[in-house]
């Protein structure tokens, strides 16, 4: 787990964040954005009857705060106890930090950038994959079978 990375891709460019501290990854809502904030929030979300900051990482990658409209997908990271949710075009299946990724410190997190214009390979043996955290929206039966329960 500590050397995988959630990879996600911004406009073109690949990002990605360490697997440990993605906290989840779901479907964004509808956003408003606020106007002349300081980078990185660029606005508010609703979700689920809560109200969540929005963080924009378009600025790396020569974009506007007002790019998280056009996105489908948001990764739910945590900043000093708080949910924070980072809006991305696309998320893929972990892959293996490597040689292939360059990190950086950006608003007090660790954020890789993908030295390829492609796609990152993912991960596709689970074995190599062992989390001390599940996601928080993973269902018990994927983690084992019901009927060890019964």
């Amino acid at each position: 787990m500590y050397n995988t990375i959630v990879p996600f891709r911004l406009n073109n460019t690949w990002l990605g964040l360490e697997l440990k501290a993605v906290k989840k990854v779901d479907s964004c809502g509808k956003i408003s954005i606020i106007p002349n904030t300081e980078a990185p929030l660029a606005g508010l979300m609703q979700k689920n009857g809560k109200i969540f900051p929005i963080w924009s990482l378009f600025n790396l990658v020569g974009g506007k705060n007002t790019d998280v409209n056009k996105c489908l997908l948001h990764i739910e990271i945590e900043v000093d106890g708080k949910p924070i949710m980072i809006p991305v075009d696309e998320i893929l299946p972990v892959t293996q930090k490597g040689t292939g990724w360059i990190p950086t410190v950006k608003y007090g997190l660790q954020i890789f950038r993908s030295l390829d214009k492609k796609a990152p390979q993912y991960i596709d043996d689970v074995e190599e994959i062992q989390m001390d955290h599940p996601f928080q929206d993973e269902t018990p039966d994927s983690f084992f079978n019901i009927e060890e329960l019964q």
